[in-house]
């Protein structure tokens, strides 16, 4: 038996050294295939960079970047490596924080009283899961936020409490999500009797919160980054509960996933007609509950190591998380995942492989959670590896249709370049590509870095129908912009309806997209027929 687990031991850290080689290939061979919304902190960092001062547009002290300390990430990189492009210095740059994420939540395990086995599989878990590693190559900040989630939780457990919070205020910086870290931090300072931190000691790690909140209001008269106010609107409506709801279907999928496709493909009968009385988003999110409950019982009961807050500051966080979620009912991005993802990975492995289950029957309902979780994410990530539309070293993060979207926005921003002013103004629903490939003044109809937006939206709903990026024609009627550029969907239901706004501009130019149905047909690109001054039909 001791010669069984020396083996397993070391089988297991052989794992966890393929999943760090396959992820760092990963980093370094995919397309750079980017989500638009990575741009939007991509000019502010060039502009940064560059002495035009850390803004959208030059000119205008507005901060819609949702993550200071991610942008700070991006300028130091840059000003390191100034002969490599952002989304290359993003994209394979955040290998090092995915290895963090991971190694850290290894530590984390260990400290926990986890063997090497398990700590070890949790953390190759992570950095192989489908969602986590497109998320991360995506050029976004959520690889930075898991990462600091796992020091954080590690720092509390080993009583550094000082560090703990430092952590959580950068976390905090990271994503906004991360001050609910800061209420864990200080429940287990205070619960724990041995504490070894004195408060002025530990208010000291609120430093880079103090410091950041002080610098943005005196520079951009708030701390609280513009795009949080955009999107508090709210930006993107929503009935109430849709948020949570798309977060358990979600968790629910992480771990049934590969169980109901092995199903699928053995019987070959399709989900929908195997659960017939039942939906599938009812199945998750039974799964997600019933899960969750039975993995807190055993952090609670089996698990060793530290006091209670302390070892269980990780699925609190979660279940703040959740709650955040259930409580604001925001859009739910793709990026908004990973770290869910990877701390319920962790919990749930922990919890299954935990100590002190010696009846057979508790033994078999681990196994089955273990199977379950480990099962869909190897399962998912072999699947989409071998698709040519999903593989990420082949595709990248985006999908192909989302990939020929913003080729057609950067192919619309060059024409503009070359057939406009340095004066103009040019409006838009997505501004990421197109700001980014476009030296112009941008008006953003969603408002993340326009506040002459906010009083727009959310679009009235006549306007908007079931779209969610639609650019307001009331928006266009107040800024009078030289140039409105939008995907089909974002313009049909408003503007290409408003006779105003038809005989204001004149489509000048657009971007036939192939193939992606009649929502996506085009990038248009439309221009006022008169100078802004000019006076135009009420």
């Amino acid at each position: 038996m001791p010669r069984l687990a020396a083996i397993a031991s070391w089988a297991s850290v052989a794992t966890l050294v393929i999943a760090a080689i396959y992820a760092s290939y990963v980093h370094a061979a995919a397309p750079l295939n980017l989500p638009d919304d990575a741009y939007i902190t991509y000019r502010y960092v060039e502009n940064t960079v560059h002495g035009r001062a850390p803004v959208y547009n030059e000119g205008e002290k507005v901060f819609g970047v949702s993550t200071p300390l991610y942008w700070l990430w991006l300028v130091a990189l840059k000003l390191i490596l100034p002969g490599v492009g952002l989304p290359a210095l993003a994209s394979r740059g955040n290998a090092v924080l995915l290895l963090a994420a991971a190694g850290l939540a290894f530590i984390f395990l260990r400290r926990l009283g986890l063997g090497i086995t398990t700590s070890a599989l949790a953390a190759a878990t992570i950095l192989v899961a489908d969602e986590i590693l497109r998320e991360s190559i995506g050029g976004m900040e959520c690889s930075l936020f898991m990462a600091l989630v796992f020091g954080t939780c590690l720092a509390i457990l080993d009583r550094r409490d000082v560090l703990a919070l430092w952590l959580a205020s950068f976390a905090a910086l990271a994503r906004p999500e991360g001050s609910l870290l800061l209420p864990v931090v200080f429940a287990a300072w205070l619960l724990d009797s041995k504490r070894k931190d004195g408060t002025l000691k530990l208010l000291s790690g609120l430093a880079p919160l103090i410091a950041w909140t002080i610098a943005a209001t005196l520079y951009y008269g708030t701390p609280v980054p513009h795009s949080i106010l955009a999107k508090a609107r709210p930006l993107y409506p929503a009935p109430p509960g849709q948020a949570i709801k798309a977060a358990f279907v979600t968790m629910g999928r992480w771990s049934l996933d590969g169980a109901l496709l092995l199903w699928q493909a053995i019987h070959k009968t399709s989900l929908e007609r195997v659960f017939r009385s039942i939906s599938l988003e009812t199945l998750y999110t039974a799964a997600v509950v019933i899960i969750a409950a039975w993995a807190l019982f055993r952090w609670w009961k089996l698990i060793p190591g530290g006091a209670p807050a302390r070892k269980l500051a990780l699925p609190i966080f979660l279940v703040l998380l959740l709650a955040f979620y259930a409580a604001s009912n925001p859009q739910m991005m793709p990026w908004y995942y990973p770290t869910l993802q990877a701390g319920w990975l962790v919990v749930v492995i922990g919890a299954a492989f935990a100590p002190g289950t010696s009846s057979r029957p508790g033994k078999v309902v681990c196994g089955l959670m273990a199977s379950l979780v480990l099962g869909t994410t190897i399962w998912i990530a072999a699947a989409k590896a071998a698709s040519p539309d999903y593989n990420l070293v082949r595709q990248g993060s985006i999908l192909p249709d989302r990939e020929a979207m913003m080729g057609a926005y950067a192919r619309a921003a060059d024409w503009i370049g070359r057939n406009s002013s340095v004066t103009d103004t040019v409006a838009a629903g997505e501004i990421g590509m197109l700001g980014y490939s476009l030296d112009r003044r941008i008006l953003d109809s969603c408002g993340l870095v326009t506040p002459e937006a906010l009083p727009f939206n959310p679009v009235p709903v006549e306007q908007r129908g079931q779209e969610t990026v639609v650019i307001n024609v009331d928006f266009i009627k107040a800024t009078r912009p030289n140039f409105v550029v939008s995907l089909a969907a974002f313009v049909d239901p408003s503007l290409l309806r408003s006779s105003w706004f038809l005989s204001a501009y004149e489509l000048a130019h657009q971007e036939t997209l192939q193939g992606l149905g009649p929502r996506f047909r085009a990038v248009f690109v439309f221009r006022l027929k008169a100078p802004a001054s000019a006076a135009l039909p009420p």
